[in-house]
């Protein structure tokens, strides 16, 4: 955040949202209910009835969200309202503070939260009221191309779900039932676990693993939940932590390998996916909240594996696992004992072989991805680094 710049609080006054429980809201009605983090449902009634622009203050605090048409904030989050709308336009405010990083104000002292003259604090750059929109507008290009390529990948990732359900639905829905296909079994992960050590593990113990142990870069990565998808089999090899060789030596039982499948087991249960073969590091630590699997690959193919623990079936085995005791969650020996339907090898190979063809498609398209997010970086660091109209001139004319 730059120190130049107009306080926040001469331009908005930031009011605090109402409570509105899930259970007295309508979700028939027309206008949007936001949390700290965006839409969470809709109501019959609205608390703001002009454009404004919703923070997170409790919970994903910092969090930006455009309302152009109002709705019901509630308690957990401020709304903004201008105190002169010809000074500022209101989405150019909305990049600005996205780009203001209101995240890295947090006071932490109890409950983490967003202090309301802490937020009056964060400047923001001032230009015409011409030259706002010209930036905003410019950013509202980057932001469309930044949404088509989710979506995309959105649609690609249904279209492999599809593909398996057409593959093995309808014969997994019939061996449920009590029918046995020729040559489909109904077995145990453990069953088709790797005959090696560890081959199935949760992660560390207690205090075995805590953040005193992290160190910087130049270590072996823990894998966490931030490293998997919900509802996609993707791994995502960013954001690690890393522990020491010495310490990732005393948790060998708890490594995972390239190959390897992790799930998470409490926390956003249903993630799951193969950590690449062709991955980044040669061995990684699973965090408290993982667990992973060394398949015998002998007779299930990873690429099956994964997917079947994404379909509707497998997901209604979990959830009638689930220990609901605390932070609902699963366990290692609950993962040993799940059932799973095998088809033949050949027909899981063909499966592969199609989800490989849709995961170089997915490839180009995050490629395409990492390039918008980067234009976007790009354009909002010169915009509000006080380089505005160069800023524009040299990509005002982005196109989709």
């Amino acid at each position: 955040m730059t120190d130049n710049g107009t306080p926040l609080g001469r331009l908005v006054v930031a009011h605090y949202g109402k409570a509105l429980k899930e259970g007295d809201r309508d979700d028939r009605g027309e206008h949007p209910v936001f949390g700290s983090n965006g839409e969470v449902g809709r109501h019959s009634e609205a608390l703001v009835a002009f454009p404004t622009i919703v923070i997170g203050r409790k919970g994903s605090v910092g969090e930006v969200t455009y309302a152009p048409q109002g709705g019901w904030p509630i308690d957990t989050a401020y709304y903004l309202e201008r105190l002169d709308p010809e000074r500022v336009d209101l989405r150019y405010l909305y990049w600005a503070l996205r780009n203001a990083r209101l995240d890295r104000r947090v006071i932490t002292t109890s409950i983490p939260g967003l202090n309301r003259d802490e937020l009056y604090r964060t400047r923001i750059l001032e230009p015409s009221v011409h030259e706002q929109q010209r930036i905003a507008a410019t950013l509202d290009k980057v932001d469309v191309i930044q949404r088509k390529q989710r979506e995309r990948i959105r649609l690609l990732d249904e279209l492999v779900r599809s593909a398996f359900l057409d593959m093995f639905a309808g014969t997994v829905k019939h061996l449920r039932s009590g029918g046995l296909p020729t040559g489909w079994q109904l077995v145990t992960v453990e069953s088709i676990a790797a005959k090696v050590p560890n081959a199935c593990a949760g992660g560390p113990f207690g205090s075995s693993l805590t953040r005193a142990d992290y160190v910087e870069a130049a270590g072996v990565p823990v894998i966490r939940g931030t490293n998997l998808v919900a509802d996609r089999a993707v791994f995502r090899e960013e954001k690690f932590v890393f522990v020491s060789d010495e310490k990732a030596q005393q948790l060998r039982r708890n490594a995972a390998l390239p190959g390897d499948i992790v799930f998470t087991q409490r926390g956003t249960l249903g993630q799951v996916a193969q950590i690449p073969l062709n991955a980044k590091y040669p061995r990684y630590i699973i965090s408290q909240s993982q667990m992973k699997i060394t398949l015998d690959e002998t007779v299930v193919d990873p690429t099956y594996f994964v997917h079947y623990f994404l379909s509707p079936q497998a997901r209604t085995d979990l959830e009638a696992r689930t220990l609901a005791t605390g932070v609902p969650h699963i366990n290692l020996s609950i993962l040993k004992r799940f059932p799973i339907v095998l088809p033949p090898l050949t027909l899981q190979h063909r499966f592969a072989a199609v989800a490989s063809q849709f995961a170089v498609c997915r490839q180009h398209m995050e490629s395409a991805m990492s390039d918008a997010d980067s234009l976007a970086n790009s354009l909002m660091q010169r915009a509000f680094g006080g380089d505005l109209t160069s800023a524009l001139d040299s990509r005002g004319d982005a196109q989709d």
